[in-house]
Formats: structure tokens, sequence, C-alpha cells
């Protein structure tokens, strides 16, 4: 379940960040840099906050698969679809 709602959180994110570049008239990259690298840290310290909670890093790794990269599989596919 706290897989789904942290994917859920990116997409979330996602479809905020693309709302913001058309409003603000950003290009694609841009917008695609501005999405990346927040949610790549943050699914790093989601990952690391795991891994102290006694998570293995093999359950984390599957889990930052998921959560990273649904949300930018997204990205791609609307970045292709536009």
């Amino acid at each position: 379940m706290h897989t789904l709602i942290a994917t859920l959180v990116g997409l979330l994110f996602l479809g905020c960040v693309i709302l913001i570049g058309r409003a603000f008239g950003l290009g694609r990259q841009t917008v695609a840099w501005l999405f990346v690298v927040p949610w790549l840290v943050a699914c790093l310290v989601h990952g690391a906050i795991g891994l102290t909670a006694g998570q293995t890093l093999v359950t984390e790794m599957l889990v930052f698969l998921v959560v990273f990269g649904v949300p930018l599989a997204v990205l791609w596919w609307i970045g292709r679809v536009r």
C-alpha cells in the first residue's frame, strides 16, 4: 500500500510540474528536468529511510523501480504523445 501511495504522489507531482511548465511556457526538456531531479532525490531519500527502518536492500530497490519508474514512464509517454 505504501508503494502505491508513493507512486501516486509521484504522478501527482508530475502533473503539477507539467501544469506549472505550461503556465510559464517552459519547454519539454526543462519540465522533464524539473520533475526528474527532485523526484530522483525524493526516491533515494525514501529508500534510505526504508533501509534504516529495517527493510532489505533488495526490497527497497524493487520499490524504487516502481516508485521512480512509473512516473518516469508516464513522463516519457506524455512526451511521445505531445
